[in-house]
């Protein structure tokens, strides 16, 4: 099934490979698929025709990514503000019905199954990769920290009121000017406005599901579960994952037990990220 659109910019999964089409010149983006079959597509800068691991854009330009594979991955954060909507995503085996005005805020190396039709979509996109903001913002946990990433005790979208969408869109508008027209500083300023969508985001968030903005406890449990969601297939052993983070066993227990109230010397690895 051919995807590719004469004079658009356009991304689309076929087979094996992902196509970036760029106004007639086509690029490919190897996708690499693991022993269960699942697509595991990285973001991949020069091959995307953009300078920094983030992008944005309109559902008429990427239709057709969605469902070319069956089940698939990404090592990128992906966001979904829908005017007009259809069908479920099955995330993680999760099953969750889109609607019109629904935020999607999907995290890196989640398994996305979408049932769509894509044609009837209507939606902007903003994916980036979590180190996109390192060089700049000192705190290198601030993703973790967002109340959205790797949620599962919460849906993984909201609900946006006019004025809010109106104000996303107002932001992601700036941050596709600054890639399509790059100057000196335009990293600095697409961070900013980045850091700013994310942030009245997660307010957004936490005020919709009555979730407190708290100051996190520690760092290792993050980093802890970002390595979980990772490594859960082939790493199961909590030793394993506290010989990743240089820290012993206790350390990690305690700091996971102090940020997520469970402990990892009675549960295994895997029921840990089963669980939140």
């Amino acid at each position: 099934m051919s995807l590719c659109l004469k004079n658009r910019n356009i991304c689309h999964f076929d087979k094996r490979m992902m196509y970036i089409c760029r106004k007639q010149k086509t690029r490919v983006m190897k996708a690499i698929i693991n022993p269960e079959r699942l697509v595991s597509v990285p973001f991949n800068k020069t091959q995307c025709g953009v300078d920094f691991y983030i992008n944005t854009g309109e559902s008429k330009d990427i239709c057709g990514v969605l469902t070319e594979h069956k089940a698939f991955k990404t090592d990128f954060f992906s966001f979904y503000f829908f005017r007009r909507a259809n069908g479920y995503l099955l995330l993680n085996f999760r099953k969750v019905e889109l609607r019109d005005g629904m935020v999607l805020l999907l995290s890196p190396h989640q398994q996305q199954e979408w049932h769509v039709n894509e044609v009837e979509l209507d939606y902007t996109f903003l994916i980036f990769r979590e180190d996109f903001m390192r060089t700049f913002i000192a705190d290198k946990f601030f993703v973790y920290r967002l109340l959205y990433y790797y949620q599962t005790d919460t849906p993984p979208y909201l609900f946006a009121e006019p004025e809010e969408l109106t104000e996303y869109m107002r932001l992601l508008k700036k941050i596709k000017q600054e890639l399509q027209h790059p100057v000196v500083d335009t990293y600095n300023l697409i961070v900013s406005v980045l850091y700013y969508l994310l942030v009245i985001i997660n307010r957004a968030y936490a005020q919709t599901y009555r979730l407190p903005v708290e100051v996190p406890k520690n760092n290792y449990a993050f980093k802890f579960k970002d390595l979980l969601e990772k490594h859960i297939r082939t790493t199961q052993r909590v030793q394993e994952y506290a010989d990743m983070l240089r820290v012993s066993r206790i350390t990690l227990n305690n700091s996971v037990m102090a940020q997520f109230g469970v402990s990892l010397i009675s549960r295994s690895a895997i029921n840990l990220c089963n669980s939140n």
